[in-house]
Parts: C-alpha cells; sequence; structure tokens
C-alpha cells in the first residue's frame, strides 16, 4: 500500500506487508484501505495464523513517518478464527478505527460476520458489533463487508442478509460509538472470547481494553465498563455493570445493583456495606454486625438470634439458686462467700505459700533447696537417729578401742584430758630436772 501527498501527488510512504506469520503469499494484504487525518489502516484479510487460514489482519499506520503502529489480531469472537476474512473490510478516522470479519461465525450459523471498533490512539479493542440479524438466522449474512465510520457513528453492511422479500435482500446497520457498549446483563461479549450470563467467571484477556489482556484488578472489587471499553471501578455513561473481580484477571459476572432499594431475591455474594432494612431470609455468613439494632428483629421459634440480653436470660435460666453466679449487662458477677473465683484461690494459696517460706534466705526457700541441703536424703531423721546412737555421753562415757584426745602442752595443769603422749612429755620433763640436781 501506498501513502501519497495529496497537495502534491508525490510518494510519501511505502507499506510493505509486515507479514507477521508464516509465508506473505496470498495475504493480499492492501486489498482494503482507508486514511484519516493522522492514520492510514491496511487490511490483511487472507493472512494465517495459529488458529488457521485467512484468519486475517490489519494494520494502522502513522500518515506523518509511515510507521506501523498498531498490529489487529484477529479477536476471533467465536469458534476458530479460520477462514473469518478480519480485515476484508476497513475505516478509520482520527479516533476509531473499524474492521470486518464478514466470514466469522455465530451461535446463529457460519459466515455471520462481526465487525470490531478499535480506539486508534492505543490500539486497543473497544466495540464488537455483533450481527443484529434482522431476519431469519444469522449464518450467510455477510455482516461486516463492507463497513465505514465517521465521529461517533459507523455503519456496517450485510449485503447478502435476507428479509421477507427474498433471500439476499441485505441490510445495512448504523451504530453509535458514543454510547454503545456490548455489555449488557446478560451479553458480555468484550470480557473474554464470549457470551456470558450472570453469574459466570470470564477471564480478562489483556490490559486496558474489556476485551483485552486485563491485569491487575482488585479481588472482590466491583468494575463498570467505560465507553471506551476499559474496565473502571466508578460507572460510566451509560452505566454498564461488569462484575466483581474474584482475582487480578477474573470477573464473576452479575447484574448491577441499582442505588435504590433492592426488591426480590438476591443470589450471590454481597461484598460492602448494606445501608437500609433487610427483608426476607439472609443465608450464608455475615461478617459484621456491630452496627446492627435487632430490638424490631421479627423471629420465629427457631434458630433465634442470640443478642447479649437473651444470652445472659439464657445463661441465668441454668445457673441453680445458691451458685453465688450471677449475669448483668453481659458482665458475669461471682459472691465470693458462695464460691471460690480464680483470682481468690490464687490469693489463698499465695498467702499459704508465704506462710510456709516465711523469712528463710533466698537459697533455702524452695523444697528443691531444702531437699538438696539434706543432702536428697529422704530418711534423713533415720540416719540423725542413727548416727547420734554411735556418739559416746558426755557424761562418764564409757570409751572402747584406742581413743584418742589432743596433746597438752607441758605443765599443763587443768581437767583436759591427759594422753599417754602428755603423761611421757612430763616424765621426761621431770627427769631432766633430777639430772640436773644430780
Amino acid at each position: 500500500a501506498y501513502i501519497y501527498n495529496n497537495s502534491t501527488g508525490a510518494l510519501l510512504h511505502t507499506l510493505d506487508n509486515p507479514n507477521p506469520y508464516g509465508s506473505s503469499q496470498n495475504d493480499y494484504f492492501g486489498q482494503s484501505v482507508a486514511i484519516s487525518g493522522t492514520y492510514a489502516i491496511v487490511g490483511a484479510q487472507a493472512e494465517d495464523d495459529a488458529g488457521g487460514s485467512s484468519s486475517g489482519k490489519a494494520y494502522i499506520y502513522n500518515n506523518s513517518t509511515g510507521a506501523l503502529l498498531y498490529t489487529l489480531d484477529n479477536p476471533n469472537a467465536y469458534g476458530t478464527s479460520a477462514n473469518d476474512r478480519f480485515g476484508m473490510a476497513v475505516g478509520i478516522t482520527d479516533t476509531y478505527a473499524i474492521v470486518g470479519a464478514y466470514q466469522e461465525d455465530d451461535a446463529g450459523g457460519s459466515n455471520s460476520g462481526k465487525a470490531y471498533i478499535y480506539n486508534v490512539s492505543t490500539g486497543a479493542l473497544v466495540y464488537t458489533l455483533d450481527n443484529p440479524n434482522a431476519y431469519g438466522t444469522s449464518g450467510d449474512d455477510g455482516f461486516a463487508w463492507p463497513v465505514a465510520i465517521s465521529g461517533n457513528y459507523a455503519i456496517v453492511s450485510a449485503y447478502l442478509e435476507d428479509d421477507a422479500g427474498g433471500t439476499s435482500s441485505g441490510k445495512a446497520y448504523i451504530f453509535s460509538l458514543a454510547s454503545t457498549t456490548n455489555l449488557t446483563t446478560e451479553n458480555f461479549v468484550g470480557i473474554a472470547d464470549g457470551a456470558y450470563a450472570s453469574g459466570a467467571t470470564a477471564t480478562i484477556q489483556t490490559a486496558g481494553a474489556v476485551d483485552d489482556a486485563q491485569s491487575g484488578l482488585t479481588a472482590g472489587q466491583a468494575y463498570f465498563v467505560q465507553v471506551d471499553g476499559t474496565l473502571d471501578t466508578t460507572p460510566d455513561t451509560p452505566r454498564v455493570f461488569a462484575g466483581v473481580a474474584l482475582s487480578a484477571t477474573e470477573l464473576m459476572i452479575g447484574r448491577d445493583l441499582p442505588a435504590s432499594d433492592v426488591t426480590g431475591n438476591l443470589t450471590g455474594n454481597v461484598t460492602g456495606n448494606v445501608t437500609g432494612n433487610v427483608i426476607g431470609n439472609v443465608t450464608g455468613t455475615v461478617s459484621d454486625i456491630s452496627n446492627h439494632d435487632t430490638d424490631g428483629l421479627g423471629e420465629g421459634s427457631l434458630n433465634l438470634y442470640f443478642t447479649n440480653a437473651r444470652v445472659d436470660a439464657e445463661i441465668d435460666s441454668y445457673l441453680s439458686a445458691g451458685t453465688g453466679i450471677s449475669i448483668a449487662s453481659g458482665a458475669i458477677s461471682v459472691d465470693t462467700s458462695t464460691i471460690a473465683t480464680k483470682s481468690y484461690v490464687d490469693t489463698e494459696v499465695s498467702s499459704a505459700v508465704s506462710g510456709i517460706v516465711d523469712s528463710a534466705p533466698g537459697a533455702l526457700d524452695t523444697l528443691n533447696e531444702l531437699a538438696a541441703a539434706l543432702g536428697d536424703d529422704a530418711n534423713f531423721a533415720s540416719t540423725v537417729t542413727n548416727n547420734l546412737a554411735l556418739k559416746a555421753p558426755l557424761a562418764s562415757p564409757a570409751l572402747s578401742g584406742v581413743p584418742t584426745a589432743p596433746t597438752a602442752a607441758t605443765g599443763t595443769d587443768t581437767t583436759q584430758v591427759a594422753t599417754t603422749a602428755f603423761v611421757q612429755q612430763e616424765i621426761a620433763a621431770l627427769k631432766a630436772i633430777l639430772y640436773a640436781h644430780g
């Protein structure tokens, strides 16, 4: 494909087939082209991909530089991509690009056709335009060949659509891009690779656009589809609720909850605060009811809602008179003259232990320390008695064997016991005196 300067007729850029898959033979790059002030788009309706032959691709270029900005792969919203002929028809403005896949199948039949709207600034898929199928089945309607786009409007032909007058009568459809979204409460085409009903789990595919690889969702957070096809936590106009994130890449598709009262049955998880009255049965787990006033709560005879006052009364009914235990306003009080509390027992035991220990030194104020001091002798009293029986009495002791005693110094004159050594040293001293006097 070639881009020319309209004022001079000069060739500005030659756009070669990028051929991102297989060989370039028979890709039909350039069979469909369109241009705006800033961008050019080129279709290659017979380019193959991993899904099959003639899947198709389209390419968006910058008019000033000729640089390839985005490669638009066949979104393949249904079945396989083979023979979808994505890129057979293209159109572009400085805001949106439209690409037709006139042989894309759907649940109504083969070759029904689809058209896809892209944001040209980001290359993100914004809308998937399904065949409205105004008559009969959608099979072989050829929806999305040709296509055109202008401002916030797109026109899509279904040149083989039947009508009451006969087959292949043909129709054309005009779509408003400013308010169109393909996400409704029952049809969530664009979130992933097909339509999802309420309660289904859809895997988001890429970052940015709803039908691209989305990541970074916050589990438990509600998300809304924006006019440009992206997801956000606040509603856009019109308000289109996508669902609640199960993980960074998954949404639980569900119906939107209006800001006003909800009447009827609500099935599923409610994340966040509920303000107002709930009339009816609640089945499941309520994580926090700290702010809930139960005074006006009507109940049956079973599975009663136990308030503080009701629990107090229930426990009181099981306590017999004279136990000393009473309950009032959720607090339990005990009459210590009737029943011993843990605190009372602790105090009494501590007092008794203190009486036993008294003023004993730190090294002997436990039973273990006392036992160690007594040599860990379990028969200490018998041991002492037996040892005392081996001692001689102080008065007139009857000694046996060879008793010993300290030897006093020579010349000692006391009642101290005189040993044989003392007697010998005294005799020796006396002899010395006698020898001295001749």
